[in-house]
């Protein structure tokens, strides 16, 4: 799974439980360049340093989230020192908002619903 499929589950995640009344927020933290040992020392150590992204920057990402429990379906990217919060994108038209919110999903129940399945 890449950073984009996994943005997306969050964001429909998020909505799913916020629909049903669940108390259960779901985030997604994106670092860049963490040096965690997946990469070799003698590449790692090729890597600029302005282009690595301490362990502590993501340490405050996760942070933030807890910090502020009305966050949900968020995205925030960690580079450097930096945190860069990515807004939920608005639907590009009602066709789009009522695929992505269930609207294939509910026809769906209640086909099953009626045949017996």
């Amino acid at each position: 799974m890449n950073k984009a499929q996994v943005v997306g589950l969050t964001r429909s995640l998020a909505y799913r439980l916020a629909k049903r009344g669940e108390a259960i927020t779901v985030n997604t933290v994106c670092p860049a360049l963490v040096l965690i040992g997946l990469i070799p020392a003698d590449i790692a150590k090729k890597v600029p340093q302005e282009f690595i992204t301490p362990s502590a920057t993501v340490v405050r990402a996760v942070e933030s989230f807890i910090a502020d429990q009305s966050l949900t379906g968020q995205v925030v990217e960690c580079s450097g020192q930096e945190l860069f919060y990515h807004p939920t994108p608005t639907f590009s038209n009602p066709g789009t908002e009522w695929v992505m919110t269930g609207g294939v999903k509910r026809i769906l129940d209640e086909h099953a619903k009626t045949n017996g399945k």
